[in-house]
């Protein structure tokens, strides 16, 4: 299971225990249904802030996530997570040429923000 869906599903958990345990998270090039609705309920597990960092030109996300999905789902790594209040949508194309950049690249990009 990709990384990221067991951190959301983490943090979808731990949004049932009415507190905020985790400080601030970092998702890169995420591979999960960006649904505002399920990202609000995920927040409530974070004090901070979600800093979802996507590439609007990530061709395995656009193509092969979404013909996994039959097409019924847009990751969060390739379109921005709906408008939920302390999630930052933050496009770093200029920094990630491809989907497996994201990792080497993440000091310059979260450094930016």
């Amino acid at each position: 299971m990709d990384k990221i869906r067991v951190e959301y599903a983490s943090f979808r958990a731990l949004s049932t225990t009415g507190e905020k345990t985790i400080d601030e998270v970092h998702l890169t090039g995420g591979a999960v249904d960006r649904d505002r609705e399920n990202w609000e309920i995920a927040k409530k597990a974070v004090s901070g802030k979600i800093f979802n960092y996507y590439r609007k030109n990530d061709y395995v996300l656009r193509y092969l996530y979404r013909a996994g999905t039959f097409f019924q789902s847009k990751p969060i790594g390739y379109e921005k997570i709906g408008l939920v209040r302390g999630i930052r949508n933050c496009n770093v194309s200029r920094y990630v040429q491809e989907h497996m950049d994201y990792k080497p690249n993440a000091p310059r990009f979260i450094k930016s923000q």
